[in-house]
């Protein structure tokens, strides 16, 4: 019905901007925003407002996060509400507002926690280590990335897993760890 047109333009809309089509992935969810109920139109709106960042619209962009975050939240669907927190952490990435980017994504780990979907918990929890990483809050980044590590692993996320040894090398490197931050480089391009 109605709902699976929509998340299928939701999804054409983050492929647009995935392959760097921000433009018109923003002009893609701005009319599907315009077209979306509750709860779904969250999403949408959060999605707008990460192509709005890519597209550098920061003004737009953080218009768009703070009504999200104005809005009362929902308990209807957990795994919705993680991902529309993950794409506000993203937004706030780019705003420069470290504080924010970090309670979104323990929003977010908390919400995948709950509805207890391996593969968001694993996402989320790397999100958290990057933010501590933004925030230079190292030991927290080394812990949250070896935990996110371990999930990746036991999931065979690959991807996530090469970003995260590369990312918990960086954070190392940081303190001083050198041999440490060495040996996960070396692991991250294996």
């Amino acid at each position: 019905g109605q709902s699976a047109w929509q998340e299928a333009r939701l999804r054409r809309a983050e492929i647009a901007r995935d392959r760097g089509e921000v433009e018109v992935a923003v002009t893609w969810l701005q009319d599907l925003l315009e077209r979306t109920e509750d709860p779904l139109r969250r999403l949408v709106q959060a999605e707008y407002a990460r192509a709005l960042a890519d597209a550098r619209h920061l003004e737009d962009a953080s218009i768009q996060i703070e009504e999200l975050q104005e809005l009362s939240l929902w308990r209807e669907d957990l795994g919705l509400q993680a991902e529309v927190e993950r794409r506000i952490a993203y937004v706030c990435f780019y705003l420069g507002r470290s504080l924010e980017q970090r309670r979104a994504q323990e929003r977010a780990l908390a919400h995948a926690e709950a509805c207890g979907n391996l593969r968001r918990i694993a996402w989320h929890l790397q999100g958290c280590a990057e933010a501590a990483y933004v925030l230079d809050d190292w030991e927290q980044a080394i812990e949250m990335f070896g935990r996110a590590i371990t999930m990746h692993t036991e999931l065979g996320n690959h991807y996530s897993l090469g970003i995260c040894l590369g990312n918990l090398g960086a954070a190392l490197h940081r303190l001083g760890r050198l041999e440490e931050a060495e040996l996960e480089y070396s692991r991250a391009i294996e």
